[in-house]
């Protein structure tokens, strides 16, 4: 469980929620720590079934969350971001882009 998500938490289809680290100033669901710059994974699961809804791997990941090819690790002060919004080819690499100017709550910029 990450930050504020908890067994009721509801994300709004086609909503736009931001997973930050501790350092993020304003994130919708804050990660306890900083999450890792070089490489790593996070996942979204449905209710109580545990099941992965959806997932990112990015830079030197190889954990069982990177969908096809992992995405770049985002630069420091970046994020990784899906886009166009809505992208899911199941290929972290295709659907996430670095962002130095992150768009938190609000539509990504197109790529």
């Amino acid at each position: 469980m990450i930050g504020d998500f908890t067994s009721s938490t509801v994300l709004a289809a086609k909503g736009f929620d931001v997973l930050g680290g501790a350092s993020y100033p304003t994130p919708d669901f804050a990660h306890p720590v900083d999450l890792p710059a070089v490489g790593g994974g996070l996942a979204l699961e449905c209710g109580t079934s545990h099941t992965i809804s959806d997932s990112l791997g990015w830079g030197t990941a190889t954990n069982a969350f990177v969908e096809g090819t992992a995405a770049g690790a985002p630069a420091a002060d970046s994020s990784a971001a899906r886009t166009p919004d809505g992208t899911d080819t199941n290929d972290n690499s295709s659907d996430f882009t670095q962002d130095s100017t992150p768009t938190a709550g609000a539509q990504n910029d197109a790529p």
